[in-house]
């Protein structure tokens, strides 16, 4: 990469539904913060006054790639289909 190109980004969303998997999302996007790939991610971009929605379609529309990080309870929930590495 030449300093004239920006970093690569992605998008991550994830589920907030405890406490231990928001902190490891947050560490994994800090890893990639360190590896030279720029996470938008909702607890380092998404004020208090934004539209959590709009926030979400610009971060899809802005980034490079999209990354959804779910847990075992939203899959059920919600039917997706993953890729577990336990």
């Amino acid at each position: 990469m030449s300093n004239s190109e920006a970093p690569p980004t992605v998008f991550i969303s994830y589920s907030h539904d405890n406490a231990d998997h928001k902190c490891w999302v947050l560490e994994f996007a800090e890893e990639l913060s360190r590896n030279g790939i720029y996470p938008i991610i909702d607890a380092w971009d998404l004020r208090p006054d934004d539209d959590a929605p709009k926030f979400m379609e610009r971060g899809v529309r802005d980034s490079n790639r999209d990354l959804m990080i779910c847990t075992e309870k939203d899959v059920a929930e919600t039917g997706y289909e993953y890729l577990y590495r336990g």
